[in-house]
C-alpha cells in the first residue's frame, strides 16, 4: 500500500485563511495553538494601545506563518459575548492583567483583504463612504471618536502597496495619514495592516529619495514579526501531518537529534522527543530544517513549511508519499530534502544571499560523486551542507 493511503496534510493546514469569509468559521479556530510569537504580538499591541499614543501596526511575517489566523482569532476576542471567547480567551499563556482586560472589551472589527487595486475603494467601501482620500480620512476621524473602539484589520495590505508601486499617480502618503489619526485616536481606533515583508522591501528598487518616503511612512507603524520558531514550528508540522502510522516510542534517529540540539541550545527533551517523532515520516533532521529554510527567500520563492508538505514538486513530501510504500518502511531524508531544493531552487538559491555556501557544497558533493562514487559519500556531503547552510 503507497503512503499516501495512511499519511495525508490536515485540511487545516492546507487552505488559506479569507479574513472576510472566514469570519464566522469557527472550525478553523477549534484547533488553532497561539504560538508564542503571535501571543507577544498581542501582548506588544495591548502594551502600545494603552499608552494611547500609538494604535497603528503592521503584522509581518512569511507565507504560512499564522498572521491572518492570529487576525481572526483577534475578531473572536473582540466579541466577549460570543459563545467562543471564553474558549480562544483560554489559549493565552499569559497572566498579564492587562492583556486579559482589553480582550474582555467589546470592539467592531472591520476585515478587509488586499488587492490588486486602490486601497482608497476598498477602504471606502468597507467604512460606509465615497472613495476619495479625503472621505476616508473624515470618515477615519468619525469612527475615532466613536463611543465603541474600532479595529481595522487589512489582510494582504502588500497588494495595496505594489499597485501604489505600480500606479505612479498614487499618492502613498494615505498609509501615512491612516496611521496618523488611528496614533491620536487614544486606543479607539485600531489599524492593522498584514504584510509577509516590510514597507521596505516593497520600495527596495525605488529610488533613494522614494524609499526614504517609504521608510517614514513605516515610521508611523509599529512593526511586528509573526513567525513560530524553533519547537514551535517542529509542533506545527507535527500537528500538519496526519496518520496512524506515527511511531509510537521514540526513535533512534529522534533521540540522537534532541541529545545533538540539547548541545547547542536549551530545551526540554521530553517534549522535543516526542513532536519530532510524531513528524513521521519525515526524519528528524528534516522536521529540524524546514522551519529555518523557510525564512529564508530564494529570489521570489519564500517558501512555508506548508507549501513545501503539499505541494506535488520533485522531491517534495507528496512526491515522497505517493512513490513509497509502507512496507518499504522509508522515511523522508535529509538527502531528499537537498535533492527538493536543488531540482525546483538552485537557480534561487544562486541569486540569494547563500549562494556562496551553496555553491561549495555543490563543488565539494561533485568531487566527492568523482573521487568516491560513493553513495554514502555524497549523502553524507548532503546532510553536512544543509545543516551548515540552514
Amino acid at each position: 500500500m503507497v503512503l499516501d493511503k495512511k499519511v495525508h496534510i490536515s485540511n487545516e493546514f492546507i487552505r488559506s485563511i479569507n479574513l472576510v469569509d472566514d469570519q464566522d468559521n469557527a472550525e478553523i479556530l477549534e484547533s488553532f495553538v497561539l504560538t508564542h510569537s503571535s501571543e507577544k504580538a498581542l501582548r506588544n499591541l495591548v502594551s502600545h494601545c494603552s499608552t494611547k499614543k500609538q494604535s497603528s501596526f503592521t503584522w509581518t511575517g512569511p507565507y504560512g506563518s499564522g498572521k491572518s489566523v492570529l487576525a481572526l482569532y483577534l475578531n473572536y476576542l473582540s466579541n466577549p459575548k460570543s459563545k467562543y471567547h471564553e474558549r480562544e480567551l483560554s489559549k493565552i499563556h499569559s497572566t498579564d492583567l492587562e492583556l486579559k482586560s482589553f480582550l474582555k472589551t467589546k470592539r467592531t472589527l472591520i476585515p478587509i483583504v488586499g488587492s490588486a487595486s486602490s486601497i482608497i475603494d476598498s477602504l471606502a467601501k468597507n467604512i460606509g463612504c465615497e472613495a476619495s482620500v479625503e472621505s476616508i480620512l473624515n470618515k477615519l476621524k468619525v469612527i475615532s471618536n466613536r463611543k465603541t473602539e474600532t479595529i481595522i484589520v487589512i489582510d494582504e495590505m502588500g497588494k495595496f502597496l505594489e499597485y501604489a508601486l505600480q500606479n505612479k499617480d498614487f499618492d502613498i502618503y494615505i498609509f501615512q495619514q491612516i496611521a496618523e489619526i488611528a496614533n491620536r485616536s487614544s486606543g479607539k481606533l485600531i489599524f492593522i495592516g498584514i504584510l509577509h515583508q516590510s514597507f521596505q522591501e516593497y520600495a527596495r528598487h525605488l529610488t533613494k529619495s522614494a524609499r526614504d518616503e517609504w521608510s517614514k511612512i513605516q515610521g508611523r507603524y509599529i512593526d511586528m514579526s509573526i513567525n513560530a520558531v524553533g519547537e514551535e514550528q517542529i509542533q506545527l508540522i507535527s500537528r500538519a501531518i496526519i496518520s496512524e502510522l506515527k511511531p509510537k516510542r521514540i526513535t533512534k534517529e529522534t533521540k540522537l537529534v534532541t541529545k545533538t540540539i540539547a548541545r547547542n541550545k536549551p530545551v526540554e527533551a521530553d517534549n522535543l522527543n516526542l513532536i519530532l517523532n510524531n513528524c513521521w515520516p519525515l526524519h528528524p533532521i528534516v522536521a529540524g530544517l524546514l522551519g529555518p529554510i523557510s525564512r529564508k527567500r530564494f529570489g521570489q520563492n519564500q517558501r512555508s513549511i506548508f507549501s513545501f508538505l503539499s505541494s506535488a514538486e520533485s522531491f517534495g513530501f507528496q512526491h515522497f508519499i505517493n512513490r513509497n510504500t509502507i512496507s518499504s518502511k522509508t522515511i523522508y531524508s535529509p538527502v531528499q530534502l537537498w535533492n527538493y531544493l536543488e531540482v525546483n531552487f538552485e537557480n534561487a538559491i544562486i541569486a540569494s544571499p547563500d549562494s556562496a555556501l551553496w555553491n561549495l557544497a555543490s563543488e565539494s558533493i561533485s568531487r566527492a560523486s568523482v573521487t568516491f562514487n560513493s553513495e554514502i559519500h555524497i549523502n553524507a556531503l548532503k546532510i553536512i551542507s544543509l545543516i551548515n547552510i540552514f
